[in-house]
């Protein structure tokens, strides 16, 4: 069967409730969390689903004015790991980054979650910072950023944000339409084998 990745919607609460449920012992997004993300953020809440199962989901937000994103939390259920769906779902986060005129996307994963870093780095994220005591149980975070822009498409300067600087760096040129193209490209296969929050 395949896998059907699509925009999550209000009804989808219970089955992403019960993901985080699985996935994260602390700072888990609730039920108000989610509301907010499916109907108010500026970003965006994937989910993947392969019959009536929500197998994983992404979000993703836009900071306005800049050309940078910011994948707030995957999380993978416990049956779907190791098969590829972690990249997926990060090839489409990425793609619905571009689709916002971004072109850095940003992230925070545990120290104490190899797998979720591994599928980082393999992605071509880069560390960048490391944040003492950034979760609920005090454990620390490495902040990782990828360049999604490819270089030589440029026609537009935003501001991107770091460490209370704001430094120039260009924007996506490419379509709304080929970035829905790219939403819908089925990726390879790797793994994420723990869930990453960035809360």
């Amino acid at each position: 069967m395949n896998t059907l990745f699509r925009s999550a919607v209000i009804k989808d609460l219970p089955a992403l409730l019960q993901l985080e449920e699985q996935c994260f012992t602390t700072d888990r997004l609730n039920r108000r969390s989610f509301q907010w993300m499916i109907s108010r953020a500026h970003g965006q809440l994937l989910v993947a689903q392969r019959g009536e199962h929500l197998l994983g989901y992404a979000v993703v937000l836009f900071h306005r004015g800049t050309s940078l994103a910011r994948l707030y939390s995957i999380a993978i259920a416990a049956q779907a790991r190791g098969n590829g769906l972690g990249k997926q779902l990060l090839d489409r986060v990425e793609a619905c980054a571009l689709e916002h005129d971004c072109a850095y996307l940003r992230l925070e994963v545990r120290i104490d979650n190899p797998g979720a870093i591994a599928l980082y780095e393999r992605n071509g994220y880069q560390r960048f910072a490391l944040v003492k005591d950034y979760y609920q149980d005090h454990a620390d975070a490495l902040r990782l950023e990828k360049r999604i822009l490819r270089r030589g498409s440029l026609s537009d300067r935003r501001t991107v944000p770091f460490g209370g600087a704001a430094v120039a760096r260009p924007v996506c040129t490419m379509s709304q339409k080929e970035c829905r193209g790219a939403l819908r490209t089925p990726t390879g296969a790797s793994s994420l084998a723990t869930g990453s929050k960035a809360t």
